[in-house]
């Protein structure tokens, strides 16, 4: 008794239906799962780094105002926070101070200072994953501010009046990450 085996081209086009299925799967897991990580890894680094920032700001103004220098500070209003940083310790994704930017032009991932409006900004890869907003939704915008006991209670600091408390990294829109 004679089995008929499926003729070859009858196995093959089974075993290559099924490979295209698996390989939609995979790619489709691939979409759904590993995509959404560079969204992650880029909050992750984001804000890793700008808590770094911040605790240069809060070490550097805490040990001026512990040494009576406190008014050295002023100096850093409206400055460049990554100027307290030695240039060896510079996050990878610094690439420096710049003069009126063109935003377009610059990668994702990165920080820079822009001289003519004073801020430290950041340029957001994942734009899906940062909701846009009033302003630019590729960007977000720091800028260094006195932190200052308001004694007299007229909003603006009085050197004479007012007592310096240190130094805050303020961004200029509120952000949120999606997660």
């Amino acid at each position: 008794m004679k089995f008929k085996s499926p003729q070859y081209s009858e196995r093959s086009n089974l075993e290559l239906t099924i490979i295209a299925f698996i390989i939609f799967i995979f790619i489709t897991l691939v979409i759904i799962k590993v995509i959404p990580m560079f969204g992650k890894f880029e909050k992750n680094r984001f804000e890793a780094t700008l808590r770094n920032i911040e605790l240069i700001i809060n070490i550097h103004a805490s040990t001026q105002i512990m040494k009576g220098k406190s008014d050295q500070l002023l100096a850093l209003v409206d400055g460049n926070p990554f100027s307290l940083i030695k240039e060896k310790h510079l996050p990878a994704t610094y690439i420096g101070e710049l003069d009126d930017p063109n935003h377009a032009n610059i990668n994702g991932y990165q920080w820079y200072f822009d001289r003519s409006d004073h801020t430290l900004v950041y340029r957001i890869e994942n734009k899906g994953y940062f909701p846009p907003s009033e302003s630019e939704s590729t960007h977000v915008k720091f800028k260094l501010i006195l932190k200052y006991t308001d004694k007299n209670a007229n909003s603006v600091f009085d050197k004479r009046i007012d007592e310096i408390r240190g130094l805050l990294l303020k961004p200029q829109i509120e952000y949120k990450w999606l997660s």
